[in-house]
């Protein structure tokens, strides 16, 4: 799970899944394999003031959606929305924005021009969840995004990572940053090909994907130096 520190006490993000029966909106799962079960998931937000010996959850999820699951091996349906793979970082300086916290998130929403994104969402010190509008990270318009991962620097900058695709075949580590705390972002700047060692036996290529392994991703981590050294921050 996801989990930040500031003088809030330990703040951390939850995915708890709620299922109901498609008909009629039944508790549970359906006894007939044939019947799809809603799955409704949110992002939700908790505090400990104790170090992390007991939590208080905010009842509202910050974000939320819900797919059908038919069973038997059938492909997932989002109906209206897909929130998932939260990330947090808080912000450690001491500037204004000291003990922000932000929110990193994959969305999918269903809509005529449907196309995945990042959104981002930011509290300051002085609210008590996470109430602004979410903040879409990437401009480019991706065939494939995911596994967003974010920190903040010694100067307040907000640096979000990404694994994105422009086309669904070739895919890439993709950065933003934010000097505004997280309002709006920077243009992606491409850090790194994902690709496997082995090129594609047919071509030649380099691959990012290897058939029938369709789950097979990276997940990136971030981190800022804080050893006190000249490359501090």
């Amino acid at each position: 799970l996801p989990l930040a520190a500031s003088r809030g006490g330990l703040q951390c993000l939850d995915q708890p899944a709620h299922l109901r029966s498609h008909d009629r909106g039944r508790c549970g799962v359906s006894p007939d394999p044939r019947q799809p079960v809603e799955h409704r998931s949110g992002i939700y937000h908790a505090v400990s003031t104790n170090k992390g010996q007991s939590w208080t959850t905010f009842s509202d999820p910050i974000a939320e959606g819900t797919i059908q699951i038919q069973f038997g091996g059938a492909e997932p349906i989002i109906l209206d929305r897909l929130v998932d793979k939260p990330w947090m970082a808080s912000d450690k300086t001491n500037l204004p924005s000291r003990d922000n916290l932000y929110v990193v998130y994959y969305d999918y929403q269903v809509n005529p021009d449907t196309v995945p994104t990042i959104q981002c969402l930011n509290k300051s010190r002085f609210q008590s969840t996470f109430t602004s509008s979410p903040v879409q990270v990437n401009t480019q318009v991706f065939k494939a995004v995911q596994f967003a991962t974010m920190t903040v620097d010694g100067n307040g900058r907000l640096h979000i990572v990404f694994w994105a695709s422009l086309d669904g075949i070739h895919f890439a580590l993709y950065s933003v940053y934010s000097d505004n705390e997280g309002d709006s972002f920077s243009q992606e700047i491409k850090v790194a090909d994902v690709v496997f060692p082995e090129p594609d036996p047919a071509t030649g290529f380099p691959v990012s994907t290897i058939e029938g392994l369709e789950r097979l991703y990276p997940c990136p981590s971030l981190a800022v130096d804080q050893s006190g050294g000249p490359l501090d921050g």
